[in-house]
This record gives structure tokens, sequence and C-alpha cells, in this order.
């Protein structure tokens, strides 16, 4: 048992000051000195200090509520109860920052170079706001959202090979994906035992699709880019990226020849990115006629021993965007937001038109889900076709950016009721079907088609030529 003692209170301050009396197991008498104190909080004492006596004499673990009350108390008055042996002195806990926790998260994670890439601009973001040398466990709730206001807001940003600054504000799916790393170095912080609450905890960032940023690249524009590409390697590149929807430049760099299956029309395709994942190291890719065209004759053109479709650009990283707009601009286009992800999106809602979901999310090499949310687009041609009204040039492109760059689709358009076609105006030659010579055989630029002798001759020979330089 402990005693509470009220002593009066020396000097000239009028009051009373509290000490508690008790004995330790071997017998000795000992208090713990309160000073001035109301008695209400001296009595708190006296309740804590039986039950630290009773668990050191009987050697029991102390309770949860008791640890709390001994975690939390100042470091004075801790001391006094250390000072009588009933509790150890304190270790000073080493301050684990804000930049410390995002290096450690870094360190532990094990992720691809891109997406590595992409969780060190948010902790850049996070540093310059909460600051690196912040405490992690002095980070609350209304820090974090603030920093999600902050986030919305413009700041200074800089961006380009030419390091440009400027003032920009940040797309609201960037926005949530920040929030999204944001909350997963915190929680590991709680799972570290840095912090005992995650502060971003409750906020929800929104979605991070960002349709204002979505554009369909037409069969007209991709023929046009295709004819002014500088060499096959370029071409086979816009090819890819269109026509079979690969993932540019992860999925391009590593195909070789022997992913082409001739007689099947049909392409391996690796993917970095979804290996992974169950079944997600590659998938097949159905090869169009237009596609086809192209690699018949990058192969042909290609040197005995050539094993990769594109070996000037193997490694992954290559910046494949800076020449790719090049390209676009000599074809007299402007080039769009999202430079290859665009042409891989254009490609899946095509075959979304044609072919079951299930199977062009595995031709895609993703999901059901994601295939609806970042890829498939509604086109202007969705609304003609259920209206079976004319077409005016305003709404002949799915964006004001597309109609811009359309000259060649200004004129109206109108609509077969029967076959449930777009039909091209008069004049229109991009419509009405564009020719380009390939080789020895004349090719429609709008539907790309083969006749189906020249196909199979053609695939013949190639087989043929592989079989050849195997052996």
């Amino acid at each position: 048992m402990a005693s509470l003692i009220r002593d009066k209170a020396r000097g000239a301050a009028a009051g009373h000051t509290y000490r508690i009396q008790f004995c330790d197991g071997q017998g000795q008498r000992l208090a713990v000195y309160l000073g001035r104190t109301s008695l209400r909080v001296a009595e708190e004492w006296r309740s804590r200090v039986e039950q630290l006596v009773a668990a050191k004499i009987g050697g029991v673990a102390l309770s949860a509520d008791l640890a709390a009350w001994l975690r939390d108390l100042p470091a004075t008055a801790h001391g006094k109860l250390a000072h009588v042996g009933l509790v150890g002195e304190r270790v000073k806990a080493e301050v684990v920052t804000l930049e410390q926790t995002c290096q450690r998260f870094l360190d532990s994670a094990v992720a691809k170079p891109g997406t590595v890439l992409i969780w060190r601009q948010c902790i850049d973001s996070m540093l310059r706001f909460f600051g690196a040398s912040t405490p992690i466990n002095s980070i609350t709730p209304e820090q974090g959202d603030g920093w999600k206001k902050w986030l919305s807001e413009p700041h200074e940003t800089i961006f380009g090979r030419s390091r440009t600054k400027a003032i920009r504000r940040l797309a609201v799916a960037t926005q949530a994906k920040r929030l999204v790393v944001g909350k997963q170095i915190f929680r590991c912080a709680v799972r570290w035992g840095l912090m005992e609450k995650n502060p971003l905890d409750g906020i929800r960032g929104g979605s991070n699709a960002n349709s204002s940023r979505a554009f369909y690249v037409t069969p007209q524009m991709i023929a046009a880019i295709i004819d002014n590409c500088p060499n096959v390697e370029w071409r086979l590149i816009f090819a890819l990226a269109r026509y079979a929807g690969l993932r540019c430049p992860s999925e391009v760099a590593g195909l070789s020849w022997q992913d082409v299956n001739w007689e099947q029309s049909g392409l391996r395709v690796r993917s970095p990115k979804t290996e992974h994942h169950a079944g997600g190291d590659s998938r097949m890719v159905p090869i169009t006629p237009p596609l086809m065209a192209i690699l018949d004759g990058a192969f042909v053109l290609a040197p005995d021993g050539a094993t990769l479709i594109v070996p000037g650009y193997q490694k992954m990283t290559a910046n494949l965007r800076t020449q790719g707009i090049r390209v676009i601009e000599a074809a007299g286009l402007k080039p769009w937001p999202k430079l290859f992800q665009n042409m891989r999106s254009s490609r899946e809602t095509e075959w979304l038109e044609e072919f079951p979901i299930k199977a062009v999310a595995s031709w895609m090499g993703h999901s059901e889900l994601v295939s609806l949310k970042h890829y498939a687009q509604i086109l202007p041609e969705h609304f003609i076709s259920a209206t079976g009204k004319i077409a005016h040039a305003d709404c002949s492109a799915p964006n004001p950016q597309n109609a811009a760059q359309q000259g060649v689709m200004a004129s109206c358009m109108k609509v077969d009721k029967k076959k449930k076609t777009v039909l091209p105006s008069e004049g229109n030659t991009v419509l009405s079907g564009k020719t380009e010579v390939l080789g020895e055989k004349r090719i429609g630029a709008e539907r790309f088609e083969l006749s189906t002798s020249w196909s199979q001759t053609r695939r013949a020979t190639n087989c043929a030529t592989l079989r050849r330089r195997a052996t």
C-alpha cells in the first residue's frame, strides 16, 4: 500500500504539497515528492504508484493502461519514479525524420524503375511540404489534410530537359496518385512502429484516370505518320504501338523475329510491367493486316542473323518521345498529350468495337476494369451512329485538338442507315481511299486490305527465310 501525505508548503506562498510514501520489496520506506498539485492529481499518482509497487514485487508485466500512462509522462515526472526504482531510466528515443523514413521505404521496396521514379516524385512533394527534418511521429492528420490541399494548388515546377520553371497545377489524377503513395509510406511507418496512426487515413484522393488527356489517333493520322518516318525502325515503333497496342518502349524493345508467328498472324509479347503477376510474363497479340505488311517489309530488309525487330532501341529507358514528336510534326500533325499511350488506347478502343472485352484485355495485357477505366474512349462516331444524323465539322473529332489536326475531316460525313457506316463526302481524299505503295503491292490507307494469295505467299517466303537463317 502507498500513503498520500499532505505537507505544508514552505516559503511565502501558501498552500500544500503532496508526497507518496511506500515500502519496496526489501522493506525500505521510500517517497515520491509531487510538489504543489491538486488532491485529484495526487490521488491518481498514489493509485499508479501502488500498481507499480505491486508489479515490481510480484514480478508481473505492467497493464496496458499503466504502460500508456508511463509513456505519456513528462521527463521530470518520469524521473521521480526512476529515482526510487519503480521504473527504469527513460532511454532517449532516436528521432526518425520523414526523409529517413522515405529512404527506408525505397530501400525495402521491390519495384520497377518506372515505379520508383513515380515514388520519388511523390516523396519530393512530401519533403517539400512537411519538411525533410520533420520527425515522422509528429505529423498529424490536420497536416495530412493540408498536404492534400497543397497538392491541388499551383506551384513552381521544373520540367523538360531544358529545366524550364513554370507555375503549374497538378492534374487531378496526379494528385490522387501522390496521395496513394503517401498513404503507402505512412502505412509502412505505422507497421515499423515509427508512428501510431497514419495521418492520411480517411483522405480520399479521387480518381487517377485523366480523361482530359485522352486522344484518338485515327487510321488516317497513323498512316500519314508512318509515311513520314525516317527509317524502318520508326515505322515499326509507330506500327507496333498503334496497330498492336504495345507498351512503348518496354514491350517494343524486347521483340525478336522469333516472336512472330507468320502462319497464325500472332505476336508473342513479353511484358516487363506485368511479369510479376501469374501468367503475365508474356501474351499473344493478333497481327492486323497493316502491321503484317510493315513486318513483312522490315523482315525482308533485315540483315542475315538479325534477332531483334527494333535493334536500335533495345533499352527500355530509351527516350523515344523527342524523336517521335519530330516525326509527327513532319507529317503535319500536332503531337497529342500522351504520345504512345494514346496510340495504345486507340487500338484498344477499336478492338472493343469488334471483340469481347475479355479477349481484348488479354491481348492488351491488363484487366477488364483497367480497360474500361483507362483505355476505352467514347468517340463522336458512336453518337453519330446512334442518331443516324449528319456529322458536322465541329464534332468530327474526339476533342478540339483532334479537330484542329484533322483538316481532312472538316467536311461533313453522311451515314448510310442501311449499312450503318459513315460515308466520306466528295473531295475527302483520305476517307475516299488514299493509297500507298509498299513493295510491289498497292494497299488502301483506309482499310489496309491485303489479297489472300499475296499475304500467304509473303508469309511462306518469310518462314523459308527464317528457317534458312536458323540453319
